[in-house]
């Protein structure tokens, strides 16, 4: 699910056309601690969900040090991801809950 949103907002044309801009998310050499893109030189940022402990969580770490280099995406509802989660057929499911 994250990896596709991360995708997807850094494969928006304005994004993949700007030469200013490198896409890391998704490349081998990527390690889990390193930033989503950077522009320039040294503007890291990372795409994450739009919560505190994702915010703490990225903010301090991989030269990402202000809530302005976070591109958040709202977080999966707690029925959506019940959705995902329960067998079909389950009375829940059956419900559409």
């Amino acid at each position: 699910m994250h990896d596709g949103i991360v995708k997807q907002v850094l494969n928006d044309p304005a994004v993949a056309s700007n030469s200013n801009i490198t896409i890391r998310a998704g490349t081998r050499a990527r390690e889990l601690e390193s930033p989503d893109a950077k522009i320039g030189a040294n503007f890291f940022l990372d795409v994450i969900p739009d919560t505190l402990v994702s915010r703490q969580a990225h903010l301090g770490r991989s030269g990402i040090d202000h809530q302005d280099q976070l591109i958040t995406y709202p977080p999966k509802t707690e029925a959506s991801l019940r959705n995902i989660f329960e067998e079909e057929g389950s009375p829940s499911a059956a419900d559409g809950e």
